[in-house]
């Protein structure tokens, strides 16, 4: 879910560049400088951020909440574990990037849609690396726990992260090529994310613990 919020950041910002080349310099450069900057400031603090709030989340389903400097020093070894999983889905998200600068109609919205596939797909890795102990096998321990719950966890996705991107698409597709239309969006959806996610990823956690439940209850 990281890269997704990340994702949701970077493309409010930029996705419409491309239609403001031609027009004005200046607001291409400010929203190029303020995009960079809160990119740099996410991947610095949020990677933290967002593993101490599944780990919170996780003591307290645990019905064993700890403080919160008890959960900083969980996440201490996870950091490149997390952003490196991160950029490996991301990779995944090549299409998306490719569509907003091949100026496809409704670019964001097939966008959304896509990527919650994606993130679907990969949808319990985020947690495992947040509440489990360090592994190496990440990506086949959530195949065997998303095999036979894809369909499950795509609506829950589509239902919640990917509605909310596509009505943002919708309304940037609206609004494509007045800059200050859509720079007050970007700026919008950008801090409606910052409430928005912690929200899924509350959800991301109870539907790992749940998966997991599944899967031991199968092998007894």
């Amino acid at each position: 879910m990281l890269l997704f919020f990340l994702g949701d950041v970077a493309f409010s910002l930029f996705s419409f560049v491309p239609n403001l080349a031609k027009d004005n310099l200046t607001v291409i450069a400010l929203v190029g400088f303020i995009g960079f900057a809160v990119m740099i400031v996410y991947i610095i603090v949020g990677p933290k951020l967002f593993l101490g709030m599944q780990i919170f989340i996780n003591s307290i389903l645990d019905k064993k909440a700890i403080s919160f400097g008890e959960t900083y020093r969980q996440t201490r070894g996870k950091y490149w574990l997390l952003i490196g999983y991160s950029f490996f889905i991301a990779l995944w998200f090549t299409p998306y990037i490719a569509l907003i600068f091949l100026k496809i109609p409704y670019a964001s919205v097939i966008g959304a849609i896509y990527v919650g596939f994606i993130v679907a797909y990969y949808y319990t890795i985020m947690p495992s690396i947040a509440i489990e102990a360090k592994t190496n096998h990440y990506i086949t321990k959530n195949a065997e726990l998303i095999k036979g719950n894809y369909l499950n966890i795509l609506m829950l996705v589509l239902l919640t992260t990917t509605t909310y991107s596509v009505i943002y698409g919708l309304l940037a597709s609206l609004f494509q090529g007045r800059a200050t239309e859509m720079f007050i969006l970007g700026i919008a959806n950008a801090f409606i994310s910052m409430f928005t996610y912690p929200f899924i990823s509350i959800v991301s956690v109870i539907v790992y613990r749940k998966l997991l439940d599944n899967k031991k209850a199968n092998y007894v």
